[in-house]
């Protein structure tokens, strides 16, 4: 799972934090889903394709193996 990113005071390039929180924003608030039954990572997402994994999800998305009722979605081309 990926936190919002925090702008420190000494933090170098604030805007691609800043604009990679905005962009874990948006991926949350609109909240509209592709699938509710997806247990593997689509062949060809596009951006802003967003997905609640079920149950016994499986290889394709890296890292959520054995999650489920989360959401996945695709930003900026991952």
């Amino acid at each position: 799972m990926e936190l919002l990113p925090y702008l420190m005071a000494a933090l170098a390039q604030k805007r691609a934090a800043h604009n990679k929180a905005l962009r874990l924003l948006d991926g949350l608030v609109q909240l509209s889903v592709k699938s509710r039954s997806q247990t593997a990572a689509p062949a060809s997402p596009t951006d802003r394709d967003r997905y609640i994994l079920a149950s016994g999800v499986s290889g394709g998305w890296p890292g959520w193996a054995g999650w489920h009722q989360n959401l996945a979605f695709q930003t900026d081309g991952a």
